[in-house]
């Protein structure tokens, strides 16, 4: 069977190689990776794809050194635009003290570029939070400009017995749940406490067992600043491409390492990319665990603009008016947007709301 998306790519590889304005063949590996991200039809399909930066970029970066081409990659790197490098940066900091003078020099210069780029990007974005909330709310009078904080956020305890199931969280309009996947990541989640912290936001996070294993201290600090930790699997597959054994040790393994950090667990589950069986929803039921879904998907993976990305949620919540809101909390736009983002809902008249598990 022809694979068309691959065709498709060799085509674009050709066409991008004949432009005279791409100055050697690692600006055009770097803008396959981009353009893969924008083109995938879903996070399923990103996650999966060889252009992925977790298994493009150490080819890229080898076949430079293989090549004594790191100059050209180096160039190639400090030319892309500003949120670009948002899809790259957390291999920036795996490769940052790669044995490589040249490498490591263009590297720490990509860091700072959009460390900068957050930095700036989130006092644009939340200078213009009251400019942007005026324009969903029909009547300016409901504004509630104030120098309050967004939270705390209520709190709601959830009777996990029979295992039940979440879409939209039953929540009346203008509450909200914000909920962040696939952390802790060190260089991005622990910028995120900090802006949860200075709004008094407490939210839901579902980890991955891989992610919490290796860093338990930042696992620590969110239950300390008054979230609640779920699961999100071990490593973030298809569990619909797992065999029933191997899917229910994803998420056994990854409640067991959460319960070794934190000494509890709340039975609180999410499916990598929502995708479920029959078997694994029953599962779930009679284990009394309550699955997490969403009715508001931020497409933070894709957007990577932060002024985009700004837009394009609060829309969401704009046409939903309450519910469970996605975000991810490896994504540096995403870190950008949040003081604007909270910003916004407070003044836009939403309340945060936190889920916890009822103990008996």
């Amino acid at each position: 069977m022809v694979n068309f998306r691959f065709l498709y790519y060799i085509c674009l590889t050709f066409a991008l190689i004949s432009n005279k304005s791409y100055a050697n063949e690692y600006e055009v590996s770097f803008l396959n990776s981009i353009h893969n991200n924008n083109l995938v039809e879903n996070l399923a399909s990103w996650k999966q794809s060889p252009f992925h930066p977790d298994r493009y970029f150490p080819l890229i970066i080898k076949l430079s050194i293989k090549n004594h081409q790191e100059d050209l990659f180096c160039s190639a790197l400090l030319k892309l635009k500003e949120d670009e490098h948002f899809l790259f940066y957390s291999q920036y900091f795996k490769y940052e003290q790669i044995n490589n003078l040249t490498l490591q020099h263009c590297l720490k210069q990509a860091i700072k570029i959009t460390t900068n780029y957050i930095k700036n990007s989130s006092q644009k974005i939340e200078a213009l939070a009251n400019v942007t909330s005026r324009f969903y709310l029909q009547n300016e009078n409901m504004l509630t400009e104030s120098n309050q904080q967004f939270g705390p956020s209520e709190e709601i305890y959830v009777d996990v017995s029979g295992g039940p199931v979440f879409i939209r969280g039953d929540l009346p309009l203008k509450k909200i749940l914000i909920t962040f996947d696939d952390g802790p990541n060190p260089n991005t989640t622990p910028e995120l406490l900090k802006v949860l912290s200075e709004h008094n936001v407490q939210v839901n996070f579902f980890v991955t067992g891989e992610h919490a294993q290796r860093y338990p201290q930042i696992i620590l600090q969110e239950q300390q600043n008054g979230h609640s930790i779920g699961n999100h699997s071990w490593n973030h597959p298809d569990m619909r491409k797992l065999s029933y054994s191997e899917a229910i040790q994803q998420i056994d393994d990854t409640f067991d390492v959460i319960h070794d950090i934190l000494g509890f667990n709340d039975w609180f589950f999410r499916f990598p990319y929502g995708a479920t069986t029959t078997a694994l929803k029953q599962s779930l039921k009679q284990n009394n665990i309550s699955s997490f879904f969403w009715n508001m998907d931020t497409l933070d993976w894709r957007i990577q603009n932060p002024n985009e990305l700004f837009k394009y949620a609060l829309e969401q919540v704009d046409d939903q008016k309450t519910g469970i809101i996605l975000f991810h909390d490896i994504h540096p736009q995403t870190i950008a947007i949040m003081p604007g983002f909270l910003s916004a809902l407070k003044n836009m008249g939403y309340e945060p709301v936190v889920f916890r598990q009822k103990n008996e």
